[in-house]
This record gives C-alpha cells, structure tokens and sequence, in this order.
C-alpha cells in the first residue's frame, strides 16, 4: 500500500509519525479528552488501535498495563502477553480521563455515547480525530506505533528491548 507523504514523496507501508506530528496532535487535543487520551496509549506503550480499544482500567496492576494483544502472532497464532510500565505521562493522561469521567471500568476509549469503539471505527475516527489537529491524511494510529519504535532505535533501545515493548516474536 503506498501513500504520499507531507513531502510530496510515496512511501509504501504506514507513514511514521514525526515528533513533531505527535507533539502536534496533543497540543490540539487537550488533557481530559477522549482524544488525548486515545494517543497516550498508542504513544506511551506503543500499542495497535485494536488494544487501545480494549484496554481499560481494569488492566492496571501496580503501574503497569497488563493485556493480551488482540493481534495473533506467531505459530500458534494466539495474542501476546503484554506487562508494560504504564510512563508519568500516560499516568497523566488516564488521571486526567477519569476526572473527566470519559472512561468505564472497563475501556479507557469511549465513544461519544459512552460505548466502546470497534476496532475499525476506532480507527477512523482516530484519523479524524488526526484532520481535526491540522495534521496531513496520511496520519494513522499505526504509524503513532511505528514513531515509537523509531524514536526507541534511535535511543539505542536493545532488540530486546524493543521486542518485548511491542510484543515481537522475531527480529
């Protein structure tokens, strides 16, 4: 799949957000929205749209985020076992959320109606939400994934490091 970034150029695969692009998007949607905290959680732990769309306060355990990804990997085809430390700045995010009491026991993204997305109007509406920030269409919660995992390279995160960050099974 190929896509013509802000420069003009085609690049295949998803478009790997800038720093800038994330900084961004969370100068335009303020602590306390939905939002807000939708990017956290794919900023801050690295995550699929499918487990922000999952995830809910009911996976916090002592600091951390603990889940199983929705996405099957591997051989046995089944979802990883994610335990990640949940950063003060996602902590803010989630505190902010629930004093703005826009999330459930059991999701920390609801729609407007206070159900949980699907997956796919997930994200959609993310990329809407991504428009609305001024930021070019071919901004997509995959690629909030991808900028993580570039920024985490270039700060010489070990292949380990990154596999158990993102749930790689390989390198």
């Amino acid at each position: 799949q190929a896509h013509v970034g802000p420069d003009g150029k085609t690049y295949s695969g998803y478009w790997t957000w800038t720093e800038e692009q994330v900084a961004e998007f969370f100068e335009y949607w303020p602590l306390g929205t939905t939002p807000h905290v939708c990017m956290s959680l794919l900023f801050y732990l690295g995550i699929r749209i499918g487990d922000a769309q999952q995830l809910g306060p009911r996976n916090v355990e002592d600091g951390r985020m603990i889940w199983t990804t929705q996405k099957r990997v591997g051989p046995s085809r089944q979802g990883v076992n994610m335990n990640l430390p949940i950063l003060p700045e996602l902590q803010v995010a989630l505190d902010a959320a629930k004093e703005s009491k826009i999330i459930s026991l059991d999701h920390f993204v609801l729609t407007q109606y206070g159900k949980p997305f699907s997956r796919k109007s997930l994200a959609m509406r993310f990329s809407h939400w991504a428009d609305q920030a001024g930021l070019p269409k071919i901004c997509s919660a995959h690629g909030v994934r991808k900028a993580l995992a570039t920024i985490l390279a270039n700060q010489e995160a070990t292949t380990e490091e990154l596999k158990a960050t993102f749930g790689w099974s390989t390198s």
